[in-house]
């Protein structure tokens, strides 16, 4: 009796100190995320010249790659200048550059910036392209991708809600899975690289995901393992993900399987029908008990159904979805709202591509995009004029 006694106790500071780190680096994230907002919206004040200045010194920095050299980057002083000099491309006119890049690991290519990343593309029309991320191309992406999100549904709360978001977790659906390249260079899908390698040990205390499942790189049923353990936490404050449809349906499966899943909870063990590699199931397995507390809460708001704002029930915190759903995932948006209510504020994050980060939402349930003035530098071509070539 007197070890258990103990290990509750141990349970219970730990989860205490969990939760003390919890606030402190949310508060952090939130200060960091306050700071890209007022940036973006004082570039949009002036977004011609921030986007040209921008230009500017990209041409100025890569001026002496081999690229730069081929156009006369060090020549160029204005933005008719460039279009004139440097002419409309596709991949294959940068694949020789990237090959030498990837497989050779040359530098001062394409550009004078570090190369941190690759994202790589799905290989769905073919063989999967490797399109080079700068240090400060990454930065932006995890700007706008994953800070920005806090800002902009804090700043909806304290002017609707007249309160902040609460502290808690965020139950994120995107595995971060890479590999190397012969470079030495990760390389994987963009939304990959949203989180720092050297903050993995501060993850524990953000996500509600564990992180050994989120960088597993072998077959796991991420969908079980998500959320096993987003249901185990109570305090779960926003749902993210890169589309909507991704949430949605891992939200059907917790419908589908939430008896077995509260089963699991209550006993503290994992399913031996759920799939994962040896090494992972070990290493989740040493991270729960057996929570019959939150098993019984979790039991009676299933059994009222799922009809009725089932989300806000068993995460009562829940205070935003961030995720692409403008558009054609719009009617994917309106379902989910089925299970988190209409008070639940919906933000469709950003308009991004492996090449870049083009414009963001501004506001909750915007579905249209403002561009970004300092992401990468923006030329219109009228529609007929491709047409005419």
């Amino acid at each position: 009796l007197n070890a258990i006694i103990t290990r509750k106790k141990e349970a219970l500071t730990l989860t205490q100190d969990k939760y003390e780190m919890n606030r402190k680096i949310l508060a952090g994230m939130l200060e960091k995320s306050y700071d890209v907002l007022h940036e973006f919206d004082r570039s949009t004040e002036s977004a011609v010249n921030v986007n040209t200045q921008l230009l500017m010194r990209i041409l100025n920095d890569s001026k002496d790659t081999e690229y730069g050299r081929k156009y006369g980057f060090g020549d160029i002083h204005d933005t008719d200048e460039y279009r004139r000099r440097v002419p409309l491309t596709t991949y294959a006119d940068y694949q020789g550059y990237i090959d030498r890049m990837v497989n050779d690991g040359e530098k001062n290519l394409l550009t004078s910036y570090p190369v941190v990343y690759y994202a790589e593309t799905s290989g769905t029309s073919g063989k999967p392209k490797y399109i080079p991320v700068s240090d400060r191309g990454l930065e932006v992406f995890r700007n706008y991708f994953s800070s920005l999100i806090l800002a902009v549904i804090s700043e909806f709360h304290r002017t609707t809600r007249l309160n902040d978001i609460p502290d808690g977790f965020k139950m994120i659906e995107l595995t971060l899975s890479k590999h190397s390249l012969p470079c030495g260079v990760n390389a994987g899908a963009i939304s990959a690289a949203c989180v720092k390698d050297e903050d993995r040990p501060l993850m524990p205390f953000i996500f509600a995901n564990p992180p050994e499942a989120m960088f597993c790189t072998e077959g796991a049923n991420l969908k079980y393992i998500y959320s096993f353990f987003a249901l185990s936490e109570r305090k779960v404050n926003l749902i993210t993900g890169s589309y909507i449809p991704i949430i949605l349906d891992t939200v059907h499966y917790i419908r589908d399987n939430w008896q077995s899943l509260v089963s699991d909870i209550r006993a503290g063990t994992l399913s031996n029908n759920a799939v994962m590699p040896d090494y992972l199931r070990e290493e989740l397995s040493a991270k729960i008990t057996p929570n019959p507390e939150r098993a019984d809460e979790l039991e009676r708001e299933f059994a009222k159904g799922f009809d009725s704002t089932i989300l806000k029930r068993i995460w009562p915190d829940l205070s935003g979805i961030g995720a692409i759903w403008a558009g054609n995932f719009s009617s994917y948006a309106r379902k989910l709202q089925k299970f988190t209510g209409m008070s639940v504020p919906y933000y469709t994050i950003v308009y991004a591509a492996s090449e870049g980060v083009y414009g963001t939402a501004r506001h909750p349930f915007d579905q249209c995009y403002v561009m970004i003035p300092g992401s990468c530098f923006f030329e219109f071509i009228p529609a007929n004029s491709l047409e005419e070539d």
